[in-house]
Order: C-alpha cells, then structure tokens, then sequence
C-alpha cells in the first residue's frame, strides 16, 4: 500500500465510530415507535414502567409538557394531527359542559 492510498478498514472503523458517538441515530435504525396508543400502553405494561402521576410532579413541569402537547397539535396538518386535535377540542369542550 503506497503512503498516498487510504487504508478502507481504517476508513470504514472511522466511519462506525463516528455513527456510534452521533447524538441522534443514523439511516433507519432508530428505536421502533408505536404507531397507536394501545400499543402505547401494551409496550409500557410489557416494561412494567410506572407513569407518574401529573399530581405529584411540579407545577412547572406539567405546564411545559401541556405547552409541548399543544405546540404538536398545532404543528402538524397530516390526518393524524388533525384527528387528534379534533378529539383533544371535543374533549375539552364535554370538560367545559360540566360546570
């Protein structure tokens, strides 16, 4: 191998590294994400992860997530967004009812 010419395993071992220490995931192979709520549930029961409660976290905390949750709704123009606006409007509006 002459001093010019790039060694391809070392090339290729640069490459994988680089893929390994990048924050964000490369290409398609990302973590599996539920496409329903149902599945949701399924895969958090299946991990016996415990949700916490939204009572027993700090004030700040809940208004930011709530914050994020309307920002999304209001992000997206696909079906899915669209339905889940309508569905999160229709529940608010039974909530505002009951007073």
């Amino acid at each position: 191998m002459s001093a010019d010419s790039i060694n391809p395993t070392l090339l290729l071992k640069t490459q994988c590294d680089y893929q390994t220490r990048a924050p964000h995931p490369m290409g398609r192979y990302g973590p599996e994400v539920p496409d329903t709520d149902d599945q949701t549930r399924a895969l958090i029961t299946m991990l016996q992860y415990e949700i916490p409660r939204a009572k027993d976290l700090p004030r700040g905390t809940v208004y930011g997530a709530f914050e994020r949750f309307l920002h999304e709704l209001n992000r997206g123009t696909d079906a899915r967004h669209a339905a889940a606006r309508q569905r999160f409007i229709a529940r608010i509006r039974g909530l505002h009812g009951r007073h």
